[in-house]
């Protein structure tokens, strides 16, 4: 049984940081994890952070990606968990992404999600969310490329291999599941994660929807030209149950 190193990176809001931090410290039980803040909003934050006991690194000023691979850095585990710090992990994470990289086929994956409390200020928002969900349920399932916001966790050496986080401003996460995939097999873990829906509540939920659309339509979900990207081996992702893992089935 070795060690999850769960990263934080705190870009641009911290103020969830400690309901997320807490909620980790208790669902990961007696499992052993360490949480490490990598932060980029100064003195006050790391302040705060230590005093929920886990550790901080100050890091460059810069996208989230350097907040990723400078807290992949300072990590000592075996597996990294990537999570945002507005997302609350499921029961039993840290014993079902263990019990799932048993097989050694499996390289990493994330959890399934769904948008924590919602507040019921107008009649579209909820019915909006619920098909924003449904919809990227289906994309990550047939594309296998994740989001930070539902815990993406990768064995260390696989990390190595594809050398981090890419140094681009968005999609960070989306070109990482890429590169995950091509080395091996990843799951998609439920229970979901349960992550915040603050993004679409504060820019309109079908406007941000519609802009998150069209940046993976210039993207090409991942099909540019073979010239400047190896073929991509297609989506090997497989959705298996907390139950399921613990209990050791396929």
């Amino acid at each position: 049984m070795g060690l999850i190193s769960i990263i934080l990176p705190v870009t641009d809001d911290a103020s969830q940081l400690d309901r997320t931090v807490l909620h980790t410290q208790y669902e990961a039980g007696l499992w052993p994890t360490e949480i490490i803040v990598a932060n980029m909003l100064g003195d006050d934050v790391a302040a705060a952070a230590r005093d929920l006991g886990v550790r901080v690194v100050d890091c460059a000023k810069a996208d989230r990606t350097d907040a990723l691979n400078c807290g992949a850095a300072a990590a000592k585990g075996e597996i990294l968990l990537f999570l945002d710090p507005h997302s609350l992990v499921p029961r039993r994470f840290a014993e079902s992404i263990w019990r799932v990289l048993r097989d050694p086929r499996v390289v990493g994956g994330a959890f399934d999600f769904e948008f924590d409390s919602i507040p019921a200020a107008n009649g579209l928002v909820r019915p909006s969310l619920a098909a924003v969900r449904v919809l990227n349920r289906i994309r990550f399932r047939w594309t296998g490329n994740f989001l930070i916001e539902q815990g993406i966790f990768i064995r260390r050496e696989v990390y190595d291999k594809i050398g981090g986080f890419r140094p681009v401003r968005r999609l960070e996460d989306l070109y990482f599941s890429r590169s995950m995939k091509r080395l091996g097999r990843t799951a998609v873990l439920s229970p979901p994660m349960q992550t915040s829906a603050r993004r679409f509540l504060r820019g309109g939920v079908i406007r941000q929807f519609l802009t998150d659309m069209l940046m993976l339509l210039f993207d090409g979900f991942g099909s540019r030209s073979r010239k400047t990207r190896p073929k991509n081996p297609g989506n090997s992702s497989q959705l298996i149950t907390s139950v399921d893992v613990v209990n050791g089935k396929d």
